[in-house]
């Protein structure tokens, strides 16, 4: 970027690089490759995301392996933001739908800490086809577990971002 001071001192002009000396951030992150490496989602302080998690969830149930995303880090410590979108299986009207963001940390030796941020939609666990959960990290297993009366077959869609891992 370069700033071009112009005779008028109350207006600026900023010259922005071109869209082809861009490299948008799919490009970089090479989702496609990582997910065929299984890794749904990896994280080197950027965004990614995953292809739709299907799970049954009945009871207490592992969604996804939790690990560093950092190439420097080999302990098993990580910390970030997860945002999270659950949908009931589609039926004929569509799907029920509730969006979660979750902070997530884990120090080495100790046990992982999951803080919701947010979440919205359809939350309290009212009907069977509501996406409602509660989410845990045991022995770096992001687990959901369903609220209420939350039973049935859900799509779990992840982004990270940060320092986190996550593997389908």
């Amino acid at each position: 970027m370069r700033v071009v001071p112009t005779t008028k001192s109350a207006q600026l002009v900023i010259n922005l690089p071109t869209k082809s000396a861009c490299t948008p951030l799919r490009a970089q992150r090479q989702p496609a490759e990582r997910m065929a490496e299984g890794v749904a989602l990896s994280s080197k302080s950027s965004i990614s995301a995953t292809a739709p998690i299907t799970k049954a969830v009945t009871a207490a149930t592992t969604l996804v392996t939790l690990t560093s995303g950092l190439s420097f880090n080999t302990s098993v410590s990580y910390a970030g933001i997860l945002q999270i979108e659950v949908r009931n299986t589609p039926g004929t009207l569509g799907s029920n739908v509730t969006s979660y963001i979750l902070h997530i940390t884990k120090q080495y030796g100790g046990a992982g800490l999951v803080s919701v941020i947010s979440q919205q939609g359809l939350v309290a666990g009212a009907a069977a086809k509501h996406p409602s959960f509660t989410f845990t990290v045991v022995d770096d297993q992001l687990t959901v577990t369903p609220i209420g009366l939350t039973s049935g077959t859900f799509l779990f869609w992840i982004t990270a971002m940060g320092g986190i891992g996550v593997y389908a």
